[in-house]
């Protein structure tokens, strides 16, 4: 999956596009009003086609930077190292034997 989200060339073409205008595809807004749409439109890509493509494979590119599991469509909540994200719980952060004993 990462392999193929690299090597889209629609997506390659995307960040050429961008990088003329000094921008990443980390600054692409998201769709919620039709911004996204807007700027592919704008950075012309006039087939409704390539864009919805293109609004895809971005999808699924933060998706997969976000740790998010493909077959259960939800976050994992892992770090890029695989370890939980979330912070430790007291009982998590006391050392494993009783030295009140």
């Amino acid at each position: 999956d990462t392999a193929e989200l690299l090597e889209d060339p629609l997506l390659g073409e995307l960040e050429v596009r961008l990088l003329s205008h000094e921008l990443t595809v980390d600054d692409l807004p998201e769709d919620d009003a039709g911004e996204l749409t807007a700027l592919l439109r704008e950075l012309g890509f006039g087939s409704a086609v390539d864009r919805v493509r293109l609004k895809k494979a971005l999808r699924e590119r933060r998706q997969w930077s976000l740790g998010v599991d493909d077959e259960a469509g939800d976050v994992a909540g892992r770090s890029i190292s695989g370890s939980s994200s979330r912070p430790p719980r007291d009982e998590e952060l006391a050392p494993p034997w009783d030295l009140r004993a």
